[in-house]
């Protein structure tokens, strides 16, 4: 006597390709958040790398001064007017609308691809690179240019610049996995965490201070 056979799933064979489904998401899941984090880690390196090379050219072209000017009045409480992105822009092949705000399209160079909101700038300099009364920071006068800080992933607040005298916490912005991006002067680029920076300031961010 032929019996007829069930094909469906029983009760405990869909709990087992469940828990597997679980299994594997709770392994997979994990790993892809990571290398999306990884990702946007490069793409934020390959930003700083870009800015240093527009940096570097804004200097050739202008008798070794560095893109951050010291102004009586404008944004920055006094400083930075033009700001330092204004002042590179040329040079990554962006076009600023606005002190904050960049043509649509052309703002990937000054945006972190990890920094939350829509706030266009999310890097910023040290207010040390006006140093000894002087009005604008000549490239010759840095000392260890490859050892001193020229731009790094900061808090929206401290676009224009921010304040080596107050600690890292405040201005720096650990967005890669607790990790910050940071742009030295001679043009390379690195990662931080939060308490190294810390424990060199603020002589990491006095461009001629030995």
């Amino acid at each position: 006597m032929k019996t007829k056979s069930d094909s469906g799933f029983t009760l405990i064979e869909m709990l087992v390709v469940i828990a597997i489904i679980a299994l594997l998401a709770s392994i997979l899941i994990p790993a892809i958040t990571r290398a999306l984090d990884s990702s946007k880690r490069i793409a934020c390196l390959s930003n700083l790398r870009s800015l240093g090379q527009g940096t570097l050219g804004y200097v050739f072209d202008n008798n070794q001064k560095i893109p951050f000017i010291k102004a009586d009045s404008g944004p920055g409480s006094g400083y930075a007017n033009p700001p330092w992105f204004n002042l590179i822009a040329d040079y990554v092949g962006a076009q600023v609308k606005t002190n904050i705000s960049l043509e649509s399209g052309t703002d990937s160079a000054f945006r972190c691809p990890s920094q939350k909101g829509d706030f266009a700038i999310s890097y910023g300099p040290s207010i040390g690179a006006f140093v000894e009364g002087n009005s604008t920071l000549n490239y010759d006068w840095i000392t260890s240019p490859s050892e001193k800080v020229w731009l790094l992933d900061v808090h929206t607040g401290y676009v224009y610049f921010f304040n080596p005298a107050i600690p890292a916490e405040h201005w720096a912005a650990p967005r890669h996995q607790e990790k910050i991006n940071v742009l030295y002067f001679d043009g390379h680029v690195g990662t931080a965490r939060t308490e190294e920076l810390e424990a060199e300031r603020p002589l990491l961010f006095q461009p001629t201070r030995n």
